[in-house]
């Protein structure tokens, strides 16, 4: 299980109608994180590797999106079980969501990336090989970190 080289295309697309959704979930004003999972078709072509958002699956505050015991803020066990469970069903690829302050630069904490390292190797497992990841926005940016078979 690894991470696609650098250098390999991912991208990912998303219609205006979720992207609002989105956005207003995550930057509703009040300064704080919010999560999510997109539920993600696979596209590949000579330009690389499309992720096609099909569903965005809201984390509710203070149930799905929790107090974190090692971070600021986590998905809940069973919010990520019932999504990666749908997505193992379906062949989708499984995205968190969260976002972070700023505007135009955003990268992953070291908190971000060490729960990828402990929990995306499992739930690539669970979800058969197909893609898992994560995304972080700013106001006016993104980045990503996928995980492949």
């Amino acid at each position: 299980m690894a991470r696609p080289a650098v250098g390999d295309a991912w991208s990912l697309v998303i219609t205006g109608k979720h992207w609002r959704a989105l956005r207003t979930h995550l930057f509703p004003g009040d300064e704080d994180e919010h999560g999510a999972v997109l539920r993600c078709g696979i596209a590949r072509s000579s330009r690389g590797t499309r992720l096609l958002v099909r569903d965005v699956v809201m984390a509710t505050d203070g149930i799905d999106y929790v107090e974190g015991d090692r971070g600021y803020r986590k998905l809940t066990a069973q919010f990520v079980a019932d999504n990666i469970d749908v997505c193992a069903g379906q062949g989708l690829a499984y995205v968190a969501v969260h976002n972070h302050g700023g505007a135009d630069r955003v990268s992953f904490s070291r908190t971000d990336m060490a729960s990828h390292e402990r929990s995306y190797p499992a739930l690539l497992d669970i979800n058969e090989g197909v893609p898992v990841g994560a995304v972080v926005f700013a106001s006016g940016a993104i980045a990503g970190d996928i995980w492949t078979s």
